[in-house]
């Protein structure tokens, strides 16, 4: 074991044995070699203990921490308490990192004096040999650049995730920033992410992309229904965590992520949860929805819930229901449009179980690309297209010229059995 490495790579575990070799080793093998790897087992009984010790028998880098099951927070604050490293970085167990992810990093960081530094992803669906990196166009002025304590909204605007990064320890250890314990809960990233952005001088994004952050694991945590009040728990947690330390200003920023996510929540837990979590929904913006007084749209959201609570969760019942049906009776699924929206949409299909019905994605005219990931994109007058019984999804966004030519495409065809994209994106809980 490197007494002082450059880097320590915490790499929290608990049942992911059939994703752990790939991810070990994509550590492992990283130009950086200065690091120490330490690998909690939270608990597993996959096997994946002992995985780990072997990796660790075979590389003094390499050590493991063998605990009872007692969450995510828990073990991600133990495996930082036995950081050694200048800075911190996180690798969650089912995903992997490129080689010079570490390298990369490390050297700006350095370069530049930061308190965390970040890079940009790639959404990965290895089961589908595709990969797409997130990039917001938008904050292209902003990589690069040093975004100093009083940029708090600015920082907040990029991607949230604490993986993607690197922490400088002392950072972290002089700023007391943890992981909320709390057993058997999700989402305890999002608060030390927010104490973060919060509490660091410097921080940088990179225009770069060397983290895989894998989306076809169906037994993520992000993917369970049935886990409703762990987004509101965290930023309640969270509030109260830092009550009398952060100004009021950063405090309505954690109160506007506590509404906005928890709003989004909604869409993400099981139909039969849905009007008690409004509920909570309603109190939290009683309390804080004041942090939107200058935005109309999410006021709108807000009092759209509040005038009618037992109507809006019956509408947004009712409107997935019928989508899920219409889903479940088609043979087979074509995305019309295999351009950005078009691989979200092939994206959230994934996410919710729905990608083994893609036939193919197809364009009015000759496609620039020949396949996403393992689907393929065609002409849309191709004969190997077969409309029959296929539900058409519309990937432009609806009311616009391209949509309505995109309909106009489909009734010359007589194709009639078509979705319009908002009707997933509107629906159904993803990232993004």
């Amino acid at each position: 074991m490197i007494d002082e490495p450059k880097v320590s790579v915490i790499v929290p575990v608990y049942n992911v044995a059939r994703y752990l070799p790939e991810c070990i080793e994509s550590v492992l093998f990283q130009s950086l070699k200065d690091i120490e790897v330490i690998c909690v087992n939270d608990g597993s009984t996959d096997g994946s203990g002992e995985l780990l010790d072997k990796y660790a028998a075979q590389d003094n880098r390499v050590s493991v921490i063998h605990k009872k099951n007692e969450g995510y927070g828990r073990a991600m604050n133990i495996g930082m308490g036995r950081a050694k490293g200048r800075y911190i970085s996180i690798v969650e167990s089912d995903d992997k990192i490129l080689p010079d992810f570490l390298e990369t990093l490390y050297r700006s960081a350095e370069e530049n004096e930061l308190d965390i530094i970040k890079s940009e992803l790639y959404f990965w669906l290895p089961t589908r040999s595709y990969s797409y990196r997130y990039h917001g166009d938008s904050r292209d002025r902003y990589f690069g650049q040093v975004l100093p304590r009083e940029r708090l909204w600015l920082r907040c605007q990029f991607l949230m995730n604490t993986w993607s990064g690197l922490y400088r320890r002392g950072f972290i250890e002089s700023n007391c920033i943890c992981h909320h314990e709390s057993p058997g809960a999700s989402f305890q990233d999002n608060g030390f992410w927010m104490q973060g952005m919060i509490f660091a001088e410097r921080v940088m994004v990179l225009n770069y992309a060397g983290y895989m952050y894998r989306q076809d694991n169906e037994s993520a945590s992000i993917k369970d229904k049935a886990k409703v009040y762990t987004m509101s728990d965290e930023y309640e947690w969270l509030a109260n965590h830092l009550k009398g330390k952060v100004s009021s200003r950063e405090m309505d920023v954690i109160n506007s992520y506590r509404l906005i996510r928890g709003y989004r929540n909604l869409y993400r837990i099981d139909d039969k949860y849905k009007r008690e979590y409004c509920n909570r929904l309603i109190s939290d913006y009683e309390q804080y929805g004041d942090v939107f007084f200058n935005d109309v749209g999410w006021q709108d959201n807000y009092c759209e819930l509040t005038s009618d609570t037992d109507s809006f969760c019956d509408r947004i019942i009712d409107r997935k229901r019928k989508v899920t049906t219409t889903l479940a009776g088609a043979a087979s699924l074509i995305i019309y449009g295999a351009g950005k929206r078009g691989e979200r949409l092939f994206r959230l299909l994934c996410f919710h179980g729905w990608g083994g019905k893609m036939q193919c994605f197809i364009e009015t005219g000759m496609p620039e690309k020949h396949t996403i990931g393992d689907v393929s994109v065609y002409q849309m007058d191709d004969k190997r297209v077969n409309y029959e019984d296929a539900l058409v999804i519309i990937s432009a966004e609806s009311g616009g010229k391209m949509a309505n030519e995109m309909r106009q495409a489909l009734s010359d065809r007589s194709i009639t059995r078509l979705m319009i994209g908002e009707d997933l994106i509107d629906n159904y809980y993803m990232i993004c």
